[in-house]
């Protein structure tokens, strides 16, 4: 994702470095609540 983001804006910057993070973040948290409801 940060590849295509900085071909697509020419760099990364801070904005785009906290829209990853919360991309990543909404990933892992549902993948969580999937885990556990598995168990």
């Amino acid at each position: 994702a940060a590849r295509r983001m900085s071909g697509k804006l020419g760099g990364l910057t801070g904005d785009t470095y906290g829209a990853l993070n919360e991309g990543i973040e909404t990933v892992l948290l549902l993948v969580l609540v999937i885990i556990q409801y598995r168990l």
